[in-house]
């Protein structure tokens, strides 16, 4: 039997439902991610333009400033030259901007924020914005870039033996359902609502723990210091 070889290049625009999605799904109106938003693949900066330690410039956003819980840690970023905000203008990011991860396990996805910028992209590090909030809202593409679909997508289409990378054109050829605006504000106020109670619920178990563990060190007569 001869095998069949395809480049990815070849497979990216016959992306077809049946084949690239799960069973059981239902496609009423079926359209590509490109379609809602664009997707930007930083830029390749050279670490010989890092700043020396201490010199101030704009920090550099690298996949490994994104965390595991969906946040954004700069204590150990790379700096760069100001100058570097309007040579490499495409790449300044902005608040509420998404950036996900492309390089290794596909998922790590979280939002700019103010308090973040000014910020460039690194290679490696894709950037996400709605083609307009008219359309598509920004929380709601957050939401559906994180959702298990969604990841198990980036998944498929990644590519590599030792580490799995996946292309902007890849993402956007991610099919989702078409979805109207009121639609997406209620899956937006489910998510909040959602992770509200997660948030309460998780207090409450962390006080009980930590009372727990009071009561545990009082019977066995050990003080802890304050």
């Amino acid at each position: 039997m001869q095998a069949l070889k395809l480049k990815s290049s070849e497979v990216i625009d016959r992306l077809d439902v049946i084949y690239f999605t799960f069973k059981g799904l239902k496609w009423e109106k079926p359209i590509k991610f490109a379609n809602i938003a664009t997707i930007l693949g930083g830029y390749a900066f050279k670490s010989s333009d890092y700043l020396k330690f201490g010199q101030r410039g704009i920090k550099l956003l690298r996949i490994g400033d994104i965390t595991e819980d969906s946040d954004i840690n700069l204590s150990e970023a790379v700096e760069l030259p100001k100058s570097y905000a309007e040579k490499y203008q495409e790449f300044l990011l902005q608040e509420n901007d998404i950036v996900l991860g492309m390089t290794g396990n596909m998922g790590k996805v979280a939002v700019v924020k103010k308090e973040h910028l000014p910020l460039l992209l690194n290679q490696r590090v894709g950037r996400v914005r709605s083609i307009g909030e008219k359309f598509y809202l920004q929380e709601f593409i957050k939401i559906l870039i994180s959702t298990k679909y969604f990841i198990d997508q980036l998944t498929q289409l990644a590519w590599g033996s030792n580490q799995a990378n996946i292309s902007a054109e890849a993402i956007g050829s991610i099919l989702i359902n078409e979805i109207d605006l009121d639609a997406q504000r209620q899956i937006i106020n489910l998510y909040n609502s959602t992770q509200q109670k997660i948030k309460s619920f998780q207090k409450q178990a962390d006080e009980k723990l930590a009372s727990i563990d009071s009561y545990i060190l009082d019977e066995l007569g050990i003080k802890m210091p304050k």
